[in-house]
């Protein structure tokens, strides 16, 4: 019995290992699309100022839709923080946590950034 009790200590904390990686994982490539969309915007709006208004409407519509979007991935990402695992029981510093949250807040600012920049071209 001792023996299947410690197996399955390790695979809960295999699992709840692979559960931070793959969240990690999940947010990184969030924060990289965000990033390529909005080097991808800038140079393109840089690059044609004297866009009708049409244009800029299309452009503004898909800002605000990509930032309610990743706002909303946003807030799955923080509640997933909260089921992540005691951090004593697979001897995970409180910083990761913290940083994961840090992290979150970044990526939740990134996309209100995406909304203000649709208005301001409005």
């Amino acid at each position: 019995m001792n023996e299947s009790y410690i197996e399955d200590l390790k695979i809960q904390k295999r699992t709840r290992y692979f559960t931070i990686l793959t969240w990690e994982q999940k947010r990184s490539e969030e924060t990289q699309k965000h990033k390529d969309i909005l080097n991808t915007l800038i140079s393109r709006i840089l690059a044609k100022v004297a866009n009708s208004r049409e244009a800029n409407l299309a452009v503004v519509k898909f800002l605000k839709e990509r930032g309610v979007s990743s706002k909303q991935y946003s807030e799955i990402l923080l509640s997933e923080i909260g089921s992540l695992p005691d951090p004593d029981c697979l001897r995970i510093s409180k910083s990761l946590t913290f940083g994961l949250s840090s992290v979150n807040s970044y990526q939740k600012q990134l996309s209100n950034n995406f909304i203000e920049l649709g208005q301001k071209i409005q």
